[in-house]
């Protein structure tokens, strides 16, 4: 038997208790063997070539990129000097060639370079829950990416445990960043820790519906196993505490300060 063949009946077994789009995907994925078959290559050479289709499949150059690389394009939509004056950044620029990875020069001068498919996190207690979030900012600082850059297949995973010790700020108020695995799969310990904190209420001028002013702060591992093993109703009053009226076209995001 070919591999051509062997192939074919292994979709075929494969189909036979898939829906219509799992047949689909497999006729592609046939589709894809097929072609790699007819251009005669066979070991070593498919192994390459099955290198640069999973870059390619997920949005990865093939050679590293260049800071040369970042250039403006005028037909996409420009920062706005309020975005860049509010994050003191004299440009953001998102590459062609990559565009999950941005070059962020500040007024200082100081450049930087940000990867949104670097990282995830993944929840310690549930691993096959995974997410994005701010908390991927420590990539950056831990292991800042320069130039050339040429990113891994695999990502850096964020362990992360989330407590609850405050009731009324919903289903958690304490993060802990337990340890990073590498894309070479090094694991490194972290054990940061975080506590929202709740800096005051504010309500919309057309509702009574009062709603939480939190930051983030960075607390050490003692004190998040001390605030983790209790729970309170709350430390914060909202008729006594300092309560904001706003508008309610007016932006109004909390204030999170962990990982920088």
């Amino acid at each position: 038997m070919t591999m051509t063949e062997w192939a074919k009946k292994e979709v075929e077994l494969y189909k036979e208790k898939q829906d219509d789009y799992g047949k689909l995907c497999a006729d592609s994925a046939l589709k894809a063997f097929l072609s790699l078959m007819d251009d005669g290559h066979s070991g070593f050479s498919i192994k390459i070539t099955q290198k640069l289709l999973n870059r390619l499949i997920n949005g990865q150059p093939l050679q590293p990129i260049e800071d040369k690389d970042f250039v403006q394009d005028p037909s996409m939509p420009q920062d706005s000097e309020e975005y860049l004056k509010e994050n003191n950044l004299k440009s953001e620029i998102q590459c062609p060639r990559m565009p999950s990875l941005f070059r962020c020069e500040h007024l200082d001068g100081k450049i930087e370079y940000h990867d949104n498919y670097r990282a995830y996190c993944f929840d310690i207690d549930n691993p096959h829950i995974t997410y994005t979030s701010h908390l991927c900012k420590i990539i950056d600082e831990l292991y800042p990416i320069t130039m050339p850059y040429y990113p891994s297949v695999n990502k850096y995973k964020i362990a992360i445990e989330d407590r609850l010790h405050d009731k009324s700020l919903g289903d958690y108020d304490l993060i802990r960043i337990a340890y990073i695995i590498k894309p070479n799969s090094e694991k490194e310990i972290i054990n940061r820790c975080y506590q929202e904190v709740i800096t005051g209420y504010f309500k919309y001028k057309d509702s009574d519906d009062i709603r939480h002013e939190t930051k983030m702060i960075e607390i050490d591992y003692e004190t998040y196993k001390k605030l983790a093993n209790e729970q309170i109703k709350s430390h914060y009053n909202p008729e006594v505490d300092e309560l904001k009226i706003i508008e309610p076209n007016e932006n109004h995001s909390n204030n999170c300060e962990c990982c920088g």
